[in-house]
């Protein structure tokens, strides 16, 4: 006899929540269904925002080990982020070990089943994001003499395809390429600086691993010769720059895994596994599909995918949605077995009534849109009935009211309550903090990208967005922003501040910064930021004499102690840190931490490949060497940061500070809940003009629909884009705003222009409630306006 689930191990579940003083409601029918459908069979999981989707595949791997009996070593589980895989291993042994224990104290299970369960360890259930396990595997199960592969992180890979790719090959000035990379934007020219080249080189690079169509082919793709020959060698310099080092980007790595595995060189490691279960399968592409595909086939193990296509948003780092929806058919394609049927989890735990009706009445409402979601795909349901507070609006003419207007209803909110039109009043429950809510936006940045100077204004300032005017409306109420994301990082005022006061310690005068070799490693920006950076940093040096004599000192080689000499090298992290000591802002504000956090980060990328490490060199007798040290830091430390090539990174944003109020891209919010949800749907729209139209009521395709079209034709997934880029883009949205209004677990609030009202305005918009036939459905959304 073995451990049945429903007469040993759900009494089990019961016992063991219970004596923990956390009783938890059993499974539902449906979370049931992917609990235990077969440890041998594929299993395909639709699961709704909400509905326990970790609680199910924890629950699963719990039945696996103690129903089935699969060793826990031979359950391999992926998740789309380092957090989500901490979550899913901290719930396997925090409600795996009570499980055991409770079974053990059951009478009736056999002296087998008692041995089996004792000998248990849940440590080794193997979780993780599939790029940490791919290297694990690269490295535990390499040929012998094979050196292990060493990973870099997007700080490193960013500057690395600039440094050896870009500027060597004159990709950042070549009129012809920048002419196909602008093309690749549809010509939209603000923001074109070396950091958005970058980006597209580095979309490009991934797309070609990530279709499996790769870099040689690139030739075959509608791309002039001309500018072929460019992109192809500027990648092909990339890619020989990391290889001699024995180096690979996540990219390279995820295609290095195919390939072993391909060739069976893995298989010691693929045969450990019985079970395969893989978490956000919807933002999956055919490079990972293959892996996940492959291992299974090599081992036999059974696979596991769970998503929701409603909540695919990562096209831009090349998820293809149809690699989900027609996973069946794919499956069984590769496998040549039966097409696994969805089991479908659509009970929402997260919402009130108001917000899951609100939810489903979103994504109904737009019927080209529901031929490209999972078929017969069930609406989101409730358990029982959560009556909740109508949905809001806060609409207003001009982006200064609404920001003043959404300001005072946080503070009220936040204080002693708001008082809704029917007479309830809106207050943070106890012990609820302002992090309690959140402001989502299709982009969190404060400002628009800066104009380009003309003769009529050679000096153009950035137009303010929702979230900066927000930062000063509510600073007028003492209540605090965390939007590190907000603004470039070579604008901000403590950033110019820091990078000046280094600029001035490593290099007084900028003798080597006006160098032609630096000139010529570093971009537009830094070049005109450099100046101004100096500039902030001189003035607060004259504000405090000790900053300004350990500046001084360091400008001079001078240690400024009798008996004590400058050493020939010295760590520029000294010079850091001895300077951050007289700016708090960077260890005392949670914004500035992050700030720092990308100096540090940046410093240890541009260590790992100048051969100084990241030192300067102060020999007298070897100025060409003390030169280029400082040559180095300059063009790899600081440039990327004042180039706009290296920034913050969404994984360096693991938690929010509970007084603040979170700013975030509706990408961001993905996997998070809040209790009050603010979603910006209008508030950049003025007028219907085509500029913004991408935002929300696309015309044509984005850049990465258009890397789509232009790469897709030469790789395995031919065929499977049979819609427009237009369409693509209007899908994209649709789901876009399904993610952000299904974040909210008792409050919704929309936020935007009067002119984007879903009752009346007048600017198409997807977010207010438009199809893509230009019907504004949004006029019957049961929405209550604080006006």
């Amino acid at each position: 006899m073995s451990v049945d689930y429903q007469g040993n191990f759900l009494p089990a579940y019961d016992q063991a929540f219970v004596k923990n003083g956390t009783p938890r409601p059993r499974p539902n029918a449906e979370q049931t269904n992917g609990i235990i459908s077969p440890a041998t069979a594929p299993t395909y999981l639709v699961a709704g925002p909400g509905t326990g989707k970790t609680t199910v595949l924890t629950l699963r791997i719990l039945k696996l080990v103690t129903c089935d009996q699969i060793p826990p070593g031979a359950i391999l589980a992926t998740t789309f982020t380092v957090k989500a895989a901490a979550e899913l291993r901290s719930r396997i042994l925090g409600w795996g070990y009570p499980l055991i224990e409770a079974l053990l104290a059951d009478g009736s299970l056999s002296g087998a089943d008692r041995l089996w369960l004792e000998s248990v360890d849940l440590n080794q259930v193997v979780t993780g994001t599939l790029d940490s396990l791919c290297e694990q595997a690269l490295n535990q199960h390499r040929a012998p003499g094979l050196q292990p592969p060493v990973m870099i992180d997007t700080f490193l890979s960013n500057t690395v395809m600039v440094r050896q790719g870009l500027f060597p090959n004159n990709l950042h000035s070549d009129g012809d390429v920048d002419a196909w990379l602008l093309g690749l934007r549809n010509d939209a020219k603000f923001g074109w600086n070396l950091g958005a080249k970058r980006d597209l080189m580095m979309s490009l690079w991934d797309r070609l691993h990530q279709d499996q169509v790769g870099v040689g082919r690139l030739g075959s793709a509608a791309v002039p010769a001309n500018v072929s020959t460019v992109v192809q060698t500027t990648l092909n310099d990339y890619q020989q720059f990391l290889s001699s080092r024995g180096w690979l980007d996540f990219a390279m790595l995820e295609h290095e895994t195919l390939e072993r595995l391909r060739a069976g060189d893995l298989d010691d490691w693929a045969k450990s596994f019985q079970v395969v279960l893989v978490d956000e399968y919807q933002d999956s592409n055919l490079l990972q599909e293959q892996i996940y595909f492959t291992l299974c086939k090599r081992s036999g193990a059974a696979l596991t995918v769970v998503g929701d296509d409603d909540q695919s948003l990562y096209r831009f780092r090349g998820a293809t949605v149809e690699i989900f929806t027609e996973f069946p058919k794919r499956f069984a394609k590769f496998f040549r077995q039966p097409a696994p049927a969805p089991i479908f989890l659509n009970t929402n735990y997260r919402s009130t009534s108001q917000v899951i009706q609100f939810v489903n009445d979103f994504i109904v409402r737009d019927l080209s849109y529901q031929k490209v979601r999972v078929a017969a795909k069930p609406p989101i349901a409730e358990p029982q009935p959560k009556p909740g507070l109508p949905i809001l609006g806060i609409f207003r003419d001009t982006l200064a009211e609404l920001a003043d207007d959404v300001a005072d209803f946080l503070r009220q909110v936040n204080g002693r309550g708001y008082r809704l039109p029917d007479g309830t009043v809106l207050k943070l429950g106890a012990g609820g903090q302002l992090g309690d809510c959140c402001l989502l936006a299709s982009s969190p940045q404060e400002y628009k990208p800066t104009p380009m100077p003309t003769a009529r204004n050679p000096d153009p300032e950035p137009e303010a967005r929702l979230p900066g005017l927000l930062r000063e409306a509510l600073d007028q109420h003492n209540l605090p922003v965390f939007n590190p994301r907000g603004r470039p990082l070579a604008d901000l005022l403590i950033v110019q501040q820091l990078g000046g006061l280094l600029l001035e310690a490593l290099d007084p005068r900028g003798m080597v910064q006006a160098t032609d070799t630096v000139q010529k490693r570093i971009g537009s920006d830094a070049r005109r930021h450099f100046p101004t950076w100096r500039d902030e940093g001189r003035l607060l040096a004259r504000s405090n004499p000790a900053l300004k004599a350990l500046v001084d000192g360091w400008a001079s080689r001078n240690p400024g102690r009798s008996g004590y000499v400058w050493p020939n090298s010295v760590s520029v992290l000294e010079l850091l840190y001895g300077i951050v000591h007289y700016l708090p802002e960077l260890h005392d504000d949670p914004e500035g931490q992050v700030y720092l956090e990308v100096f540090t980060r940046q410093l240890t990328a541009m260590s790992l490949f100048s051969g100084f490490e990241g030192r300067v060199v102060s020999d007298p007798s070897k100025p060409d060497l003390c030169e280029a040290s400082v040559r180095d830091l300059l063009c790899d430390w600081l440039a990327p940061i004042a180039d706009g090539v290296v920034d913050v990174d969404e994984e360096m944003l693991g938690s929010f500070p509970s007084g603040y109020l979170p700013v975030l891209s509706i990408h961001q919010s993905k996997g998070l809940e809040f209790p009050l949800v603010l979603v910006d749907v209008g508030a950049d729209f003025k007028s219907n003009h085509h500029a913004h139209r991408f935002k929300r009521f696309p015309k044509e395709g984005g850049a990465s629909h258009n890397l789509e079209d232009l790469l897709r034709p030469l790789s395995g997934l031919k065929g499977t884009t049979k819609r427009s880029g237009m369409d693509r883009a209007f899908d994209d949205l649709e789901r876009l705003y399904f993610v952000a209004f299904s974040r909210a677990q008792e409050v919704l609030v929309l936020v935007g222009l009067n002119k984007t009202r879903p009752d009346g305005g007048t600017i198409p918009n997807v977010a207010s409630g438009w199809d893509r036939n230009e019907i504004p459905h949004g006029t019957s959304w049961p929405i209550t306006y604080l006006d």
